[in-house]
């Protein structure tokens, strides 16, 4: 094996297995704070434990590795010490297994793509991956699990899998304990325009690619106040993103994937009933708009607002009421969250 690096992105190629290095005597050893992304070669059969200890801003691997030997215990993993830094994981065409532990309490991963030539994950692969918010399986036949594959990954976050294979991951074990399957859209959908597909509580955005664009910037609003910006480069990558705080103090996180033409990502945590707006800008190096894209949508459900509190309610003194399950205070014609601030 040997390395290479240029502009943040560190590439291991070859085959066979890697030295036996600590992140103290890995060769990137003086480039650690410069690391952004790792991707590693189909050939490569082992892995240093702990090798990349130091790399505090890796926050984007891409393995493509076969069959590479799996860490002893979730301690001894690659990223282990690091695995609160890591927002994406993406496993290429040539991965047949997944190693167990491999990205275990990952807590900041946030998006993971397995190719379609995945056959079996490891135990505890992702378990405690409790900020993922999305998965996409290109296998057209689901993967076998391991124990706690995916233990502590919320059951309700999008699953992408092929359209034909949908059915077989919803009766496939461990995979069945997810709560929505959808189609992989870049098997069927050429992306020309911004869309957004929204559901009761999320929506699905779709934007192309532009020539020239090295940033998409995506904003989305409600009733003129910002909920979300979100910023990629010409890859994909996150560069930045800001969400406003929910009503319950928490911050979301969201990265893209890619389509045949374009890109998508799903944005959770949205109220039912509810009307949003949403412009995407497609930005030159020198910010020149290449493309400025705006619309609206309206989530499905019905909302339980203020607005729909009976006059009885309205008069009491102190009434509380559920909202998209969440508690509020009615007080004095005005509504309050849970916290003591007004809610318009």
């Amino acid at each position: 094996l040997y390395w290479s690096y240029n502009n943040h992105t560190l590439t291991i190629s070859g085959s066979g297995a890697m030295n036996t290095y600590t992140a103290a005597t890995a060769p990137w050893r003086l480039l650690t704070n410069s690391i952004y992304t790792v991707i590693f070669p189909e050939g490569m059969t082992s892995i240093s434990s702990n090798v990349f200890d130091n790399c505090y801003n890796l926050y984007a691997v891409v393995w493509n590795a076969n069959n590479c030997t799996a860490p002893s215990a979730e301690t001894d993993a690659p990223f282990y010490a690091i695995r609160n830094r890591i927002t994406s994981f993406v496993f290429g065409e040539t991965v047949h297994k997944i190693p167990a532990y491999l990205c275990y309490e990952m807590s900041s991963l946030i998006s993971i793509t397995l190719g379609s030539g995945v056959t079996n994950i490891g135990k505890h692969g992702f378990e405690g991956c409790e900020d993922l918010a999305s998965i996409t399986c290109e296998a057209s036949i689901p993967p076998t699990c391991g124990a706690d594959a995916f233990t502590g990954v919320s059951i309700f976050i999008p699953v992408y899998v092929p359209l034909t294979s949908v059915e077989k991951y919803a009766k496939a074990p461990i995979w069945k304990d997810f709560d929505a399957f959808s189609s992989i859209q870049a098997e069927t959908t050429s992306v020309t325009s911004v869309t957004a597909k929204p559901s009761e509580n999320s929506v699905l955005m779709e934007w192309p690619t532009a020539v020239d664009a090295e940033v998409y910037t995506l904003v989305i609003e409600r009733n003129g106040v910002t909920f979300c910006v979100l910023s990629f480069n010409a890859q994909g990558q996150l560069l930045g993103i800001q969400f406003a705080p929910s009503r319950n103090g928490t911050r979301h996180a969201k990265s893209a994937m890619q389509t045949a033409t374009g890109w998508q990502f799903t944005i959770t945590s949205l109220e039912a009933g509810t009307t949003y707006d949403y412009s995407v800008t497609a930005l030159k190096s020198d910010d020149t708009p290449v493309y400025t894209q705006t619309g609206s949508f309206t989530t499905t459900g019905v909302a339980t607002g203020i607005d729909q509190i009976s006059n009885q309610e309205r008069e009491c003194e102190n009434a509380k009421i559920l909202r998209n399950g969440q508690l509020f205070i009615i007080r004095d014609g005005k509504m309050y969250n849970a916290q003591g601030a007004e809610v318009k």
